[in-house]
């Protein structure tokens, strides 16, 4: 569901306040890979045995197995064997019967014997809104101004089922909440425009402005057996709710910053148009920074455009970035292996800092990414169409997140728009080149075309009515080849998804 608000009302002929806003809301879930009920590491793969004991060897003719945990502890009471040997990928019937039999002794052959793929999704609340007033000053030419002050924050609320707490045994539920994160975001902001005349073709247009940023992160505990270290642990069964583990505590973070910029912008000439801005802002937590641009677009003709910008950029991790903790299965070169993502300041998260530290590789700090970005480009129309082509290069220092493996080497697209009386229609073909999903090791994965199409009805003043299809012709990426082994069928990372067409339907209303 999603309700949005966008609406003014005027003050006096100078003055008018503001107000939009939006509420979303859905529910998710989807699947995880397939724990093979042979070689799943945590759950099902044990280690190397005797073929004819059950017990851990390193001899050549040991085996692959099924691990087996000892229910009353280690050296404790009776005792088990440490796997049931696999002949040919099956589990040794006898030595499985054996464990079965036997009350102490526990393999997940005995409750799940198929494997399972666990579903992962739950509730997800996106709410914001912004107050405001704009207008102008009867001061010299005239200043426009604009205060306003936003709030939004974004709440998820995790469930994974169809899944086990390796370490808690035949006791495990198969059913858990993980917990939930939310994002807040507090935005106050004054900006002011005034135009002065310099000599150029058009007045001088100064933009300048300040803003205050507030973000918020907090993290909500999930039911104890989600994050629960059980006591297999100390025999190789994986911890917390397999695939995406529990948060074990409530936590909060903040952090806050404050920003000034200046934006000028004119028609030097009839032809050419420049533009510069420079901003300052100060970080509560990752101190402060000066970053500036240039721009300009040159009319070549009536129907010909060149145009180029510089700039240089900084991104602060948010707070959700310098704080979040959670495990999840994530697929490595074609296998399934359980990564956690850790706050730096964290005792394990400085404690993986001195190993990689001592490993001569220096100490990994969480800081700002600092970039310089280009391009240059050209605009024109031919006949009833119009045409763009662009150059671009982003230069980026100390990344907080490395992605661009997994972008595709080219994008394009193009629209067709009609509009008839009552009806608008709308065509777009999206071309999305090759790319490599380096996390499954697949490179040379192929390029794809996605069509999207829609009409719209202008039902009466107020109220449009629209209808459309994305991905009409139902495309999805190459098949993974890995598909049997891990359960999925095609890439996480397809630049496109993985669902198919969808089709929608919508319903504006606007007063």
């Amino acid at each position: 569901m999603k309700l949005f608000v966008n609406s003014a009302f005027e003050i006096n002929d100078n003055t008018e306040a503001y107000f939009f806003g939006n509420y979303a809301q859905r529910t998710v879930q989807g699947g995880f890979f397939f724990r093979n009920p042979t070689n799943r590491g945590g759950v099902y793969r044990g280690p190397l045995v005797n073929p004819t004991t059950g017990l851990p060897s390193d001899a050549d003719d040991a085996v692959a197995s099924v691990r087996v945990g000892d229910l009353d502890g280690l050296g404790q009471g009776g005792n088990c064997i440490s796997g049931i040997p696999l002949e040919n990928g099956v589990p040794n019937p006898a030595f499985l019967a054996q464990v079965v039999a036997d009350a102490n002794c526990f393999s997940f052959l005995e409750t799940i014997p198929l494997g399972f793929v666990p579903r992962f999704g739950g509730e997800n609340e996106d709410v914001s809104f912004t107050f405001g007033v704009r207008g102008l000053l009867d001061v010299g030419t005239g200043l426009d101004y604009d205060f306003s002050v936003q709030r939004g924050s974004n709440r998820s609320d995790f469930a994974i089922s169809n899944t086990v707490n390796a370490s808690l045994g035949p006791d495990t539920p198969r059913n858990f909440t993980p917990g939930g994160q939310e994002q807040t975001e507090t935005l106050v902001n004054a900006s002011f425009v005034y135009n002065v005349d310099v000599g150029f073709e058009s007045d001088l247009s100064v933009a300048f402005g300040a803003e205050y940023r507030k973000e918020e992160f907090d993290l909500f505990a999930g039911d104890p057996a989600s994050y629960a270290l059980g006591p297999l642990a100390d025999q190789g069964f994986s911890s917390s709710s397999n695939g995406f583990g529990g948060f074990p505590a409530d936590t909060s973070a903040s952090q806050d910053s404050n920003a000034i910029y200046v934006d000028l912008e004119a028609d030097v000439s009839e032809n050419l148009t420049l533009q510069t801005a420079v901003r300052y802002e100060d970080f509560s937590q990752f101190g402060d920074t000066t970053d500036f641009k240039l721009a300009g677009i040159y009319h070549v003709s009536d129907s010909v455009r060149i145009r180029s910008a510089y700039s240089t950029g900084f991104h602060a991790p948010t707070a959700g970035q310098a704080n979040i903790t959670n495990v999840t299965t994530q697929n490595v070169n074609g296998v399934l292996i359980d990564q956690g993502t850790l706050p730096l300041f964290s005792s394990a998260g400085q404690l993986a800092a001195d190993f990689i530290e001592l490993d001569g590789n220096g100490r990994p700090t969480l800081g700002p990414e600092e970039a310089e970005n280009f391009s240059i480009g050209a605009a024109f129309d031919l006949g009833d169409t119009s045409w763009t082509i662009d150059y671009y290069t982003i230069e980026l220092t100390d990344r907080v997140a490395a992605i661009e493996d997994l972008l595709p080497n080219l994008r394009a697209n193009v629209s067709w728009a009609h509009s008839q009386g009552d009806y608008n229609t709308l065509v777009r073909a999206n071309y999305y080149g090759g790319w490599d999903d380096t996390g499954n090791g697949v490179n040379g994965i192929s390029s794809a075309v996605l069509v999207d199409v829609s009409v719209s009805y202008q039902l009466n003043e107020n109220t449009r009515l629209v209808a459309g299809i994305d991905n009409v012709f139902d495309t999805y990426p190459d098949k993974n080849p890995s598909a049997g082994s891990l359960g999925q069928l095609y890439s996480e990372a397809s630049p496109f998804g993985f669902n198919g067409g969808t089709w929608y339907l919508q319903a504006r209303y606007t007063y």
